[in-house]
């Protein structure tokens, strides 16, 4: 290419770059959420609409759409480039216009909650797809976010049709809330939906198949049995903190396995329940003549809350618009007073009879209000006359009153014009969430009738709309609804404002490589591996038991991930007998995914988890025994592994455990049999041959995986465990007068498991552990007692030979605790008895 060349095509590009700029400056706001203005060509389509419904085509060009540039993160939306600007629907006929919607390629029809969850259910063939379906659709359309509302408004992010349209953003609570609604809506009722109250999270329950099943909209997460067929009930997470280790928490996008534990320290024993149900706010976009709605997807940086200001992550403002005709009845006030219509240049105006007229003009809005705009033009014939402008929203101090806020004042003579921001009387960062504002224009003809006259009106109303229910146009052909409920005589103009662009190309997907198609595999741990892409930034793998991947199989294998080869680090995350789906799609620099690739499919081979694990005991030896599973492979032989936490994930190496550090590996040992000797006072060489690691016996928790002749591991059982607190060393019952005496007992006691409690510092420990005492219940006066160590020590005098019964008392209590929750204060302690009869026999010296 020549210098010419070269030259000639810079100057085009700084030509889109100079009218995108501009049709930016006239749209509004720049596209704040976007990570890359890339050079684009702006494109419009109107429509005017007579009928209703009526059914039209927008076709949109270029290589990028909004689903392409989209990447959900815990905290926020990432948006690569984002090719839609505004949406109008503009009343330009002589009737209003009700319950004006829009709706493209079928989706975002989330106006009420009947039609929200037809859109999210289409697919459903069971009550149990409708739980995933219902989790997939909210975390999908909406982000974590700060609150906005404190308790007298917080029902507000409550209401599912409100967070989602809306909001978009919520905190925990407000994600469950919404939950448990849609749950119930939907019929999933044969138990009531509840949200769970946990020690720093709360989210949503719903009762199907035979149990509750914990469904996490906030940290996008549900946790499968050890079966890995159905979710599970926050009770049995908080029962075993293992089941929540074997997901990722916060995604799609990957950070660390760390986040695991500490999502599972948020369960405990002491959780609580609270119903939060709602029927549901219904959307309804009303127009009068002359009023339009302008969807947009970019903002101007407001939000209502009335919490302290901060700023919202991800936010869109829209705007209500309603430029009267000051020719209509009433100039098209609500209320109109000592006005009369006359002409000035030409043009209709409305001017005060005498010395004051005023118009009164309602603002209402489906969405939220969090601020607005009035542009006003006046004629003003004397230097004594005058005109105000004034709003009012709702009674935002609680006082039982509104006040007119006076927001501009002038005096003649000649032409006036304002331009009036109208955030102080709304209050939108301090109040309640208003739905309606008023604005008064108060005209002073203090020279002769008509000579103050107001010529131009336009009423902004600044309205939060999620960007992510806004009616989007994709790649391709776009068949576009437009409905309403309005009379006859109706006259709508539609105009879509999009952007389209070629300047960054979508990767193409990686191809796959493991597991092959069709394959079977035996892999204790799967790794996917997949070719990487030049210039990939990204990768996105989804695999699901479902063809047509309407939800992940779980939670860890919907993953963004930077590298190419992905695994989940544990036993037990497939089942044998289930085809899974896999497939993964590339990012490129500019944020931009591209097509998923095509499917593949595999089977895991291995056998299931062993069942029925449970401790018997015999004369002071407690024997640990399982069964098979009957489904699966036949295990060849089984693996056992003990420690002293709850709910401890297995490991054959030395691991880290929050705030414990690190702690060492807990497998004890293997056996071809069903059972297994794992407590009490053992003889390590005749009846333990199979042991690995005699440290790990006597231990409060047990599980066991089985393996197969391949050497393939199920995942583990759940746990079995000990009586504790408990001492299983034999006592020393035999002394000898003037030599001295010493009984160490050992025990069994229980470490807890991680709890996250708000009120301490630091915030996450092992809080139900047991905290262990000893007392001599009974024994001779000579025999003393180490309270802490239970260590008895004592020397028997002359004379005291016989018989002496013995009771040494363990008790476990639990640390006490400060704040709000003082559950663990109230278990009584736990006790156990060794008793014994200690035989002194005369010294031989």
């Amino acid at each position: 290419m020549n210098l010419h060349g070269t030259t000639h095509i810079k100057k085009i590009f700084l030509m889109v770059l100079l009218v995108s700029s501009a049709r930016a400056d006239q749209l509004g706001t720049v596209l704040k959420w976007q990570e890359h203005d890339l050079p684009h060509t702006c494109k419009s389509h109107k429509q005017i609409i007579t009928t209703s419904p009526c059914e039209y085509n927008i076709s949109m060009a270029g290589t990028v759409d909004l689903d392409h540039a989209l990447t959900r993160q815990y905290n926020i939306w990432r948006i690569g480039f984002q090719p839609n600007e505004s949406l109008i629907i503009a009343n330009i006929g002589p009737v209003p216009v009700k319950n004006a919607k829009l709706i493209i390629n079928n989706r975002g029809n989330w106006y009420s909650l009947p039609e929200m969850l037809q859109e999210a259910l289409a697919s459903a063939q069971s009550d149990q797809d409708k739980v995933y379906l219902i989790w997939q659709f909210a975390r999908s359309n909406r982000h974590h976010d700060d609150p906005v509302y404190g308790s007298l408004f917080q029902e507000e992010l409550h209401d599912p049709v409100k967070m989602l349209v809306i909001y978009g953003a919520g905190l925990c609570d407000d994600s469950g809330s919404i939950g448990a609604s849609l749950f119930q809506a939907a019929g999933l009722n044969q138990q009531e939906p509840f949200v769970r109250s946990l020690h720093g999270h709360m989210m949503c329950e719903v009762f199907n198949a035979g149990h509750f099943q914990f469904m996490d909209i906030d940290e996008n997460v549900f946790y499968l049995d050890r079966e890995n067929e159905l979710p599970v009930s926050g009770d049995t997470v908080a029962h075993d903190h293992d089941l929540a280790h074997r997901e990722i928490h916060f995604g799609p996008v990957f950070s660390s396995w760390e986040t695991s534990r500490t999502a599972a320290s948020f369960f405990g024993i002491d959780d609580s329940r609270t119903t939060r149900l709602t029927k549901g706010y219904k959307i309804e976009v009303n127009l009068r003549p002359s009023e339009r709605i302008e969807y947009r997807w970019d903002n101007l940086g407001k939000w209502s809350m009335n919490m302290p200001p901060q700023e919202r992550r991800f936010v869109g403002n829209s705007r209500k618009i309603y430029e009267p005709r000051l020719d209509s009845p009433r100039a098209g006030a609500d209320e109109a007073q000592n006005i009369s219509f006359v002409k000035f240049n030409n043009k209709p105006a409305a001017a005060a009879d005498n010395s004051e007229g005023t118009l009164t003009y309602r603002m209402n809005s489906t969405f939220v209000f969090c601020g607005g705009h009035i542009a006003a033009s006046f004629n003003l014939r004397d230097k004594s006359d005058q005109a105000f402008i004034e709003a009012w929203a709702q009674d935002n101090k609680g006082e039982g009153k509104t006040e007119p806020v006076p927001l501009w004042h002038t005096s003649g003579p000649g032409a006036k014009n304002a331009q009036v921001e109208i955030d102080k009387a709304i209050d939108p960062s301090h109040g309640r969430p208003e739905y309606e504002f008023f604005v008064r224009v108060r005209l002073v003809s203090a020279s002769a009738p008509h000579s103050a006259s107001l010529t131009a009106l336009s009423i902004r109303g600044d309205v939060m709309v999620s960007p992510l229910f806004l009616p989007r146009l994709r790649l391709g052909v776009n068949q576009v609804v437009y409905s309403e409920d309005s009379l006859p005589d109706r006259r709508v103009l539609i105009t879509y404002n999009w952007r389209e662009t070629t300047a960054t190309q979508p990767l193409p997907p990686p191809k796959l490589l493991y597991p092959k198609d069709q394959q079977t595999i035996r892999d204790d741990i799967l790794t996917y591996k997949w070719q990487p892409i030049d210039g990939a930034q990204a990768y996105h793998l989804l695999v699901s038991r479902d063809p047509d991947f309407r939800w992940p199989y779980r939670p860890s294998l919907d993953v963004v991930y930077k590298g190419t080869e992905y695994l989940v680090p544990f036993w037990g995350v497939y089942s044998p007998d289930t085809t899974y789906y896999w497939r993964l799609r590339t990012q490129n620099d500019k944020g931009i995914w591209g097509d998923w690739s095509k499917t593949q499919t595999f089977q895991w081979s291995g056998p299931r988890v062993p069942i029925d694990v449970k401790l018997t005991e015999q004369d002071g030896i407690f024997t640990l025994s399982w069964k098979p599973n009957p489904r699966g492979p036949r295990p060849d032989h089984y693996e056992i592994y003990s420690s002293d936490i709850k709910g401890f994930s297995i490991s054959q190496v030395p691991y880290q455990v929050p705030t414990l550090g690190e702690v060492p590996a807990n497998y004890l040992g293997q056996t071809a049999s069903t059972s297994l000797i794992v407590a009490g006072p053992l003889d390590r060489n005749n009846l333990l041959p199979s042991v690995a690691d005699y440290a790990n016996l006597n231990r409060c928790y047990y599980r066991v995986v089985a393996v197969d002749k391949h050497g393939t591991h199920s995942g583990c059982s759940d746990y079995a465990q000990m009586p504790h607190p408990y001492i299983w060393t034999p006592p020393l019952t035999n002394a000898q007068t003037g030599q001295p005496y010493c009984y160490q007992p050992r025990i069994i006691s229980n470490l807890g498991d991680l709890q996250h409690r708000y009120e301490t510092k630091p915030p996450n420990g092992f809080w139900e552990k047991e905290q262990i005492s000893f007392s001599l219940v009974k024994g001779p006066q000579w025999l003393k007692l180490d309270p802490k160590t239970g260590l008895l020590t004592g020397t028997p005098p002359a004379g005291s030979h016989g018989s002496h019964p013995v009771q040494l008392r363990l008790t476990a209590t639990f640390e006490k605790r400060t704040g709000k929750d003082k559950f663990m204060d109230d278990l009584p302690p736990r006790t156990y008895d060794q008793t014994f009869n200690l035989f002194v026999t005369p010294s031989d010296k």
